[in-house]
């Protein structure tokens, strides 16, 4: 899925999520998303996302996952109220402008994922 927000004709925030290829990958997908400065805060970023994962579910994911940077704490709070839980670190593995920033992976199992997975 691949979503847009528009203010007018403007677009003033995506989200998508991009399925895997390799024939071992293709139950994941990979989010990426944005909203411009002045549209944040007010719930949008988290429609998107909600939207972009329940088509994503409808497609047939079983996975979804997404590298964030560790200072973005807007971001961090959205994904773990969707359901994302954190997998690893990368320390200092971003480099902006002569400023290192870590990377936090996380992902999301499809709900029948988790009850399968509690079952063996």
């Amino acid at each position: 899925p691949h979503l847009v927000a528009l203010c007018g004709d403007q677009v003033v925030g995506w989200c998508d999520i991009v399925r895997y290829t390799k024939s071992t990958m293709v139950h994941r997908g990979a989010v990426s998303m944005g909203l411009l400065d002045n549209f944040r805060g007010q719930g949008l970023g988290s429609a998107l996302l909600t939207q972009a994962m329940a088509m994503s579910w409808a497609a047939g994911f079983k996975r979804i996952e997404l590298i964030v940077r560790g200072d973005n704490q807007h971001a961090l709070a959205l994904y773990r109220k969707a359901g994302f839980a954190q997998e690893s670190l990368r320390r200092k593995a971003f480099l902006v402008d002569g400023h290192y920033y870590d990377l936090i992976d996380m992902a999301i199992l499809h709900p029948d994922l988790e009850t399968h997975e509690a079952t063996q």
